[in-house]
């Protein structure tokens, strides 16, 4: 039987939510809301389940997105 593959993003693919906020240019709230929504999948940091973590590509998927509803 085959196994399954884990696909570990690289550590630069990964960014805090915080620094996400930060780029995104919107309030905690705001981020708590893509996050609780779906529209931005987040994991737990593996060296401090406190944290989350968002995909880079994710959140520059969400700028593009945000441009051509605002064009």
């Amino acid at each position: 039987m085959a196994r399954a593959k884990t696909v570990i993003p690289r550590e630069s693919d990964l960014i805090k939510v915080s620094e996400a906020r930060k780029i995104l240019g919107i309030s905690a709230n705001k981020i708590a809301a893509l996050i609780g929504g779906g529209a931005l999948p987040h994991q737990l940091d593996p060296l401090d389940h406190r944290v989350k973590l968002v995909s880079r590509r994710d959140v520059e998927n969400l700028i593009v997105r945000r441009r051509k509803r605002a064009a």
